[in-house]
Parts: C-alpha cells; sequence; structure tokens
C-alpha cells in the first residue's frame, strides 16, 4: 500500500486514482496523523500531495520530519517537495508563479525518472520554489523558471517534483508514478470490472429481496441502478427528486429515459418543498445543509410506502467521496 499525505491539494484524490489505475492499493491520511498511521501502517511508500500553502509565507501546514527517517520511499509533489526541501535543510523562496504546461528537460533520468523522453510537457501551479537543495539531493530535471523542477536523494529513496505527475496533461507522469511504486517494491494487481460477475454478485448478495435507490439522472447513480436491475428485476425501487433547480424539462426527460431501460422509478416532485426551505437563505453552506437534508427527508418519506425493503443501492463517485468529506480513507 502507498500512503498518500493530503496538503489540501484539490487533485490530491487523483494521485490515489493514477496509482490505483496501474494496480496500486492507497490509502490518505492528513499531516497530522500520517507519522503515526506511517509506523503503524509500515506502507510500501509515501506521497507527499501538493497544496495551497506558500512555505516561503507560512510552513504551518507541516509533518512530523520523522517520517522522512522510517526508510520508506518518499516522494513529494509540488508543495510536497517544497516541503521535504524545507524539512531537510533546503531553502524555498516566493519565485514568479508557473500556472499551466511548461518544459521539463532531464539532464540524467535515474531510477523514477527512467521514462522514454528527456524533455516533456507537464503542468505547474506553484508560487514558491526550491532554490537550494538539502545535503545529497541531486538534481535531474528543470523548467526555464525553476532549477529543481525534479530532484532525488537515491541512496535515501527521496524524491520530489515541481510538477503535478497526477494532471491528465502532465506526459510521462503515469511512467514516473509506475516508476515510484516499483521502487517502493509495490504488488501491482491492476483492477479489472466485470460487468456480469457484478450483477451475479448483487443477485447472490440480494436474492428475491428489495432494493431503494436514490437516482438523479447522472451516470454514476443510472449505472448502479442499470446493474442492479440487471440482477434482482423489478425489486429494484428507484427514487428520482425534483429539487426544483434542474434544467427546462429534465424532469420528464430523465424519466422517459428510465423508462426506455426498463428501470423502476418514481418521480416526486418537491419543487415547492425546496422553495419553501431555501427561501431567505443567502450562505451557500446553509443552502447546501438544507438541500442535503430535505433530499433525506424525502427518500425517506418515499422508502416508508415500500413495504419489506432490505437494501439500499447508491452509486457515488471516487471525487464525491473527497469532497464531502475528509477521513482516512482506503481503497
Amino acid at each position: 500500500m502507498i500512503l498518500i499525505v493530503d496538503f489540501g491539494s484539490q487533485t490530491a484524490h487523483l494521485i490515489g486514482r493514477r496509482l490505483r489505475q496501474i494496480g496500486a492499493k492507497t490509502e490518505y491520511t492528513n499531516p497530522e496523523d500520517a507519522f503515526a498511521l506511517a509506523k503503524k501502517l509500515k506502507p510500501n511508500g509515501i506521497i507527499f500531495s501538493g497544496g495551497p500553502n506558500n512555505i516561503s509565507e507560512d510552513a504551518s501546514l507541516s509533518i512530523e520530519p520523522e517520517i522522512l527517517q522510517l526508510g520508506i520511499p518518499v516522494l513529494g509533489i509540488c508543495y510536497g517537495w517544497q516541503l521535504i526541501a524545507h524539512l531537510l535543510g533546503g531553502e524555498i523562496r516566493h519565485s514568479k508563479k508557473e500556472y499551466g504546461p511548461e518544459e521539463v528537460t532531464f539532464d540524467t533520468q535515474p531510477s523514477i525518472f527512467n521514462v522514454n523522453s528527456k524533455r516533456f510537457s507537464a503542468i505547474m501551479s506553484h508560487g514558491d520554489s526550491v532554490t537550494k537543495l538539502p545535503k545529497d539531493f541531486v538534481a535531474v530535471g528543470k523548467t526555464k523558471q525553476v532549477a529543481y523542477a525534479a530532484v532525488l536523494n537515491e541512496d535515501k529513496k527521496i524524491f520530489g517534483v515541481q510538477f503535478h505527475l497526477e494532471a491528465n496533461h502532465t506526459e510521462h507522469g503515469m511512467d514516473i508514478l509506475k516508476n515510484f511504486a516499483e521502487v517502493c517494491e509495490e504488488k501491482l494487481e491492476p483492477v479489472t470490472l466485470d460487468p456480469e460477475k457484478i450483477i451475479a454478485d448483487i443477485k447472490a448478495l440480494v436474492g428475491d429481496q428489495k432494493v431503494i435507490c436514490a437516482v438523479s439522472g447522472g451516470v454514476d447513480s443510472t449505472v448502479a441502478a442499470t446493474l442492479i436491475h440487471r440482477a434482482i428485476g423489478e425489486n429494484l425501487y428507484g427514487i428520482f427528486v425534483d429539487n426544483g433547480v434542474l434544467r427546462k424539462n429534465e424532469f420528464e426527460s430523465v424519466l422517459a429515459t428510465y423508462a426506455k431501460l426498463g428501470l423502476n422509478v418514481k418521480g416526486v416532485d418537491a419543487r415547492q418543498r425546496f422553495y419553501n426551505e431555501l427561501a431567505g437563505k443567502t450562505d451557500p453552506e446553509a443552502k447546501r445543509k438544507t438541500i442535503g437534508r430535505l433530499f433525506i427527508d424525502i427518500f425517506q418519506e418515499e422508502a416508508a410506502h415500500i413495504p419489506g425493503v432490505s437494501f439500499l443501492g447508491q452509486g457515488t463517485i471516487y471525487p464525491d467521496v473527497i469532497e464531502s468529506v475528509r477521513p482516512i480513507t482506503s481503497e
């Protein structure tokens, strides 16, 4: 397993997604819990994510330096690399911002940087730069503005990149992550999805019992409902709530689509209830909580009309989990 320390990056979840794509197992943690968790779980590797903080101004979002002494390979990305440099005696200064694609060039490509190109485009997003390397670190990659865009201490297996490996438009980002997983001796087991197996597993679990499922017309809940329907047929009861802020004619269109798919879905027109609850509210967080609470209330009311329900079906994509809460969560 590779432990990902989330320093508040909007793309931290993408690091885990990329690793899972190549078959690595991942777990997330907050910086304050990382050292204790690393000692307890003994991961094969640790990744420090990027983050919005500027070390040149405030290094308060830090981590226990001892985590770098555990003998576990560590990779720092953007803020994560700057923090490693800061903890190990390097220097970081505010610099001209780089944002978007920049060309990274390599003089040499040892270890995780051994990819099939010495020059490639990478996504940058930073205002600080490392200006002095920690002891025993070697620079191998640079951009026009950043001298230390890719570095390593090969003996201690500590690596740093100023660019975002996880970004879609970083060329060879996946290759570098895969190389890091190999340095970590992580056993890669690529995940394959077999819809027929998923359907068979649902059927074996549920049998002839009933399942309720909230659907929205989106891909995640529709796919989940379709798989469950293929397993148990009319014993799936879908509930689609009109909250009053759908697109024009979307409520009717979504219900028509579900009918074509053969799904047993009930549409609930709750527009006025939402309008009444939201009246006078201007704070976005208050609105969000009101909408969430009312969805649950309506869903429970509708579920109460369906006797003998034993299961709740839910389709939730991974970014929704990350955006909703930041717990330690394993995959």
